[in-house]
């Protein structure tokens, strides 16, 4: 004869524990939603990533320099501008060159263009440079074409585009394979993207002034070409401003992986002096085996090599800049790469 079942077996208990826990999580979620903003948390999150988005935005909507042209005239915008905005952009950058150049000392900083990572995130900034330079001329022409829709100024911005686009396609070119973080590597590839589709456009505005009849009146459709390039120029530019930020952070990563120690007022404004000039240097006591000397500046005068150092063949490798002055440019591609200055010892 069975014997009778005193209590529940394992299963039912599993069971019952699960239908307990059960009840008790979908109450606690209940609760937790009822108290917590998921939605308006993960916008709060999100904020900060797309903030830099949305000032680069901006620039298409308030062009303030274009607005004052507007108000009181160019020429009378740009004299109360210019001369303040430069004066101040010229003392915080001799401010902040002044302290990198005090930080680390010559003989530090010219062996820094060894490192390869240091060498490859300078030529990515030195080619973000390059293309804000265009981006701001672009931006100018496409002033200019607003006031005035000739053909001519229209292939003037064709130019100006088309060397802004070679320069975003290679920085986006090089970043692609490389240790760079992803923010950079994007909004370089969305510049190139983006210039790509204002140069069609540009290219379209030529051709159509190129073909449309001096006399006529009806210049709507070309007005509103020239009015989407400016809006878009006014846009790149403010994104070629954030990528050379960028640029400028990836060296400053490299610069203080090498050294072990971070430099916070590296930044765009300084980068060009920390690595590139020498013209009060003394490097006697620096070791220059394998250093490449491209682009450095230094004065026949201020800068002092070792010994072994011929600053007679070394003026040959370098462009006086400006002519007379006893500053020298190295030229790229014809410092000694390698064997440690061969020929100029």
């Amino acid at each position: 004869m069975a014997k009778d079942r005193v209590g529940p077996n394992d299963e039912e208990l599993d069971g019952a524990v699960d239908r307990l826990l059960g009840g008790r999580t979908h109450n606690l979620s209940a609760a937790l939603r009822s108290a917590l903003d998921v939605e308006a948390g993960l916008r709060d999150i999100l904020l900060h990533s797309r903030h830099d988005d949305l000032v680069d935005d901006l620039g298409a909507i308030l062009d303030v320099e274009a607005g004052l042209d507007d108000i009181v005239g160019a020429g009378v915008s740009q004299q109360r501008q210019r001369p303040e905005k430069n004066k101040e952009r010229s003392r915080r950058a001799a401010t902040a060159e002044d302290r990198c150049l005090r930080m680390v000392s010559p003989e530090i900083r010219i062996t820094l263009r060894i490192s390869p990572d240091v060498a490859t995130a300078a030529l990515t900034f030195e080619r973000a440079h390059d293309l804000l330079s265009s981006l701001t001329q672009f931006k100018d022409s496409t002033r200019t074409l607003r006031a005035n829709l000739e053909p001519r100024l229209a292939f003037a911005v064709c130019s100006e585009l088309q060397s802004a686009h070679e320069h975003a396609i290679g920085i986006a070119g090089d970043l692609a394979h490389s240790d760079a973080s992803l923010a950079v590597r994007d909004l370089a590839r969305s510049l190139a993207v983006g210039l790509t589709g204002n140069l069609n456009t540009a290219r379209t505005a030529a051709e159509v002034l190129l073909q449309r009849d001096p006399h006529s009146t009806d210049a709507a459709e070309i007005r509103e070409m020239a009015d989407t390039l400016s809006k878009a120029a006014t846009r790149n530019c403010a994104r070629g401003r954030r990528l050379l930020r960028l640029c400028a952070e990836e060296v400053r990563g490299a610069v203080s992986t090498v050294l072990g120690r971070d430099l916070p007022v590296l930044d765009e404004e300084s980068i060009g002096v920390f690595l590139d000039d020498f013209t009060a240097a003394d490097l006697r006591a620096a070791d220059l085996l394998g250093v490449v000397l491209d682009g450095i500046r230094w004065s026949e005068y201020g800068t002092l090599w070792p010994t072994a150092v011929n600053v007679e063949v070394l003026k040959a490798q370098s462009d006086e800049t400006p002519p007379g002055s006893g500053t020298y440019i190295v030229r790229k591609g014809t410092a000694p790469m390698h064997n440690a200055f061969a020929g100029l010892f």
